[in-house]
């Protein structure tokens, strides 16, 4: 869809302000991702993410599977992403052009490095699912060695979000 040259009609202050703010905004969403997963542990992130879910236990949604899937999830994206660099460190020693050479070319190169990618990420999934089997798990009540308490940071972080969200919120509502 992308690949094929566009015509541009007409490039304009506000459309560049919207790519701009557009930009930001996917910024600002992956730097709290990294910062959280930087300074939260995956416990603690877990049983947070339980409590959030919480209200959604009374409809009878398994909120602490949930949970449990976000927290493998999340811990199961640098596994990928290293998995990804063998990858395409195997095809650069095959003799691929993976970061230089037409952009067909290094689309043909980076489909042909989804395969191995997937192959993997499935045999480390069923390779972690067989792990949890034996080690019992199964889902339902859980406890925890740590009972979270909301505290003053916490207050001040949640007050900092409020207070980014309602300004991004005001830059939407003028730029549309």
């Amino acid at each position: 869809m992308f690949l094929a040259p566009a015509k541009v009609e007409k490039i304009t202050y506000e459309g560049l302000f919207r790519g701009a703010f557009v930009a930001w905004q996917f910024f600002a969403l992956v730097l709290s991702g990294a910062i959280l997963t930087m300074t939260t542990p995956p416990s603690e992130m877990i049983s947070g993410l339980e409590k959030l879910l919480r209200p959604f236990k009374y409809l009878g949604i398994p909120t602490q599977d949930i949970a449990v899937m976000v927290s493998m999830a999340l811990r199961f994206v640098p596994t990928l992403l290293e998995e990804f660099d063998r990858i395409r460190l195997a095809q650069t020693a095959r003799g691929a052009e993976v970061r230089t050479g037409p952009l067909l070319q290094r689309v043909k190169t980076a489909a042909s490095m989804t395969l191995p990618l997937m192959m993997s990420a499935l045999r480390r999934a069923d390779e972690l699912a067989e792990a949890m089997e034996a080690r019992g798990y199964h889902s339902g009540p859980r406890t925890t060695l740590r009972v979270l308490r909301i505290s003053g940071p916490d207050y001040a972080a949640l007050s900092g979000l409020a207070i980014f969200i309602a300004l991004l919120s005001i830059a939407r509502i003028y730029v549309g």
